[in-house]
């Protein structure tokens, strides 16, 4: 009779337990995994070592090989950056921060590493856009493709000037916030011309 009393008291104050509890499982579990994703990440760039070894080479060619041995890619623009610039780097298994050093030294450039993400920029970008007036802003979105019409992954797309950008997904696709209505967006890839195009107004590029 208690037995009977119990489950039915049960019944009332816990209506769809069993959903409840799932439900709060597989929160559990997403939280868990992007908390360990987040920590994978940021440990990455300090874990992963490199080996480069390049003679009259340019800091494109540097950048490219980089990125081809490791989960690292940059976001740059050609205006701010000269990658022509030739360099001469042997280095066998350090850190990402250790080669980029030695990559622009003597230079003004700044680099920020974000987990796999590397902004490249120079001061007086960032004192010029931090002092400008703030303009009309939105999300711009678009696709990359190449001339058969096949999307491109891995495009970096900068807003000039700035460090804001993004990487294409596997489908080509980039989505970029902030971005002005006069904004002109730099499509850079290794081994591809790189291409500029301006916003006007558009909210799909």
């Amino acid at each position: 009779m208690k037995k009977k009393v119990w489950d039915h008291a049960l019944g009332i104050t816990f209506p769809g337990a069993n959903k409840i509890l799932l439900k709060m499982k597989l929160t559990l579990c997403i939280i868990l995994f992007s908390l360990l994703g987040a920590i994978a990440s940021e440990s990455y760039s300090q874990t992963a070592k490199l080996t480069l070894n390049l003679k009259n080479s340019t800091v494109r060619e540097a950048l490219g090989a980089i990125e081809d041995q490791s989960e690292f890619f940059f976001l740059y623009s050609e205006k701010i950056i000269d990658v022509n610039r030739e360099v001469n780097i042997e280095e066998r298994g350090s850190t990402i921060e250790k080669i980029l050093d030695k990559v622009f030294s003597g230079t003004n450039v700044d680099y920020t590493v974000k987990g796999r993400q590397i902004v490249l920029t120079t001061p007086e970008v960032n004192n010029f856009y931090g002092d400008s007036p703030t303009q009309q802003q939105k999300t711009v979105s678009g696709r990359v493709s190449d001339s058969t019409g096949a999307p491109l992954p891995g495009v970096s797309v900068v807003i000039m000037g700035t460090t804001n950008g993004s990487v294409t997904d596997v489908n080509g696709n980039y989505s970029l916030l902030n971005v002005s209505d006069d904004a002109i967006l730099e499509f850079s890839f290794i081994g591809m011309k790189t291409q500029e195009l301006k916003v006007s107004g558009k909210s799909t590029v």
